[in-house]
């Protein structure tokens, strides 16, 4: 109720405030203990493990910069170190296939996914993350720097969803804990990206509203991972956090700097369903295409 209350914020702002505050007060996930998770079977298994097996994926050049810049403890736990020198390092997504032909760009000086999700065949035995306690608290604190009685401080949330999410990934030291809650660490450049992908520290800004929104929208994103799909939700509404421009675009209608705004009908819907398609079409304010907003991610 608090994700979605939040997810209508810049269209519906009343409603918003009032079902946020309602769904506060009614409860809202407070520990790890609340998490709610799907349990993977043979038939139904975790999907981590399986793209993990096709060796194509790596870490981005965006996680790279905020992760080390941070000295971010979740990194050998989101991430595995390169096979050729053990360092952990990524790449700027959207690269042309013959560009990826370049030494530093082998997918053995790149860093893939954590440890937990190798080899594939803990695939059935691991559990899909559904909502965690940690997105609670940076809900809790977006809502707070807006205004809404969230029942504390937006500091207060962040810092308690930055504690919730590193002890997730099994850091429990109190001293790690408050050193990074506390860090003027910022993200820096990579082998890859010249320049930092934002300038924001870790420790919460109280003088700047946009600074701390930044804040919580960076920590939220890496506390929502591996949930791909929410963090992408999340992106789109806020368009936050700060992001590297992709490389390439096979889209015309979405550029290298502009972020994909929806997914497309696929042509078997068009060709099965077109009568229920175009109706859904009607109703989108514009046509089907990558770069078409949803009614609550407006400009």
């Amino acid at each position: 109720r608090l994700r979605i209350a939040m997810r209508i914020s810049d269209v519906e702002p009343s409603l918003a405030q009032s079902e946020a505050e309602k769904a506060v007060s009614a409860g809202v996930m407070t520990s790890n203990e609340d998490d709610a998770f799907f349990q993977c079977t043979v038939n139904s298994p975790h999907g981590m493990p399986l793209i993990a097996s096709w060796d194509e994926f790596r870490m981005s050049a965006t996680m790279e910069s905020v992760l080390k810049g941070y000295e971010d403890p979740r990194m050998e736990h989101f991430f595995s170190p390169s096979v050729a020198d053990g360092a952990y390092r990524g790449l700027r997504n959207g690269y042309e296939p013959v560009d990826l032909a370049h030494p530093e760009l082998h997918v053995d000086n790149l860093s893939s996914l954590g440890p937990q999700w190798s080899p594939v065949s803990v695939s059935s035995s691991l559990r899909w993350e559904i909502i965690l306690s940690p997105e609670a608290y940076f809900l809790m604190a977006e809502g707070a720097l807006k205004g809404w009685n969230m029942g504390g401080t937006a500091e207060e949330f962040y810092n308690t969803g930055i504690e919730m999410s590193l002890r997730r990934w099994d850091i429990d030291d109190e001293a790690v804990i408050s050193a990074y809650q506390q860090s003027a660490n910022v993200p820096v450049a990579t082998h890859d990206a010249p320049d930092p992908v934002s300038t924001i520290p870790v420790k919460f800004d109280n003088s700047d509203d946009f600074i701390a929104l930044e804040q919580i929208a960076t920590q939220k994103w890496l506390a929502l991972f591996p949930d791909g799909w929410e963090a992408w939700a999340d992106l789109r509404r806020r368009d936050l956090p700060r992001m590297y421009p992709r490389m390439a675009s096979d889209n015309a209608d979405v550029g290298v700097d502009e972020l994909m705004r929806r997914i497309q009908y696929l042509p078997f819907e068009y060709s099965v369903n077109d009568t229920a398609v175009q109706d859904a079409i009607s109703k989108l304010g514009g046509p089907d295409l990558g770069s078409t907003r949803l009614w609550w991610d407006p400009e």
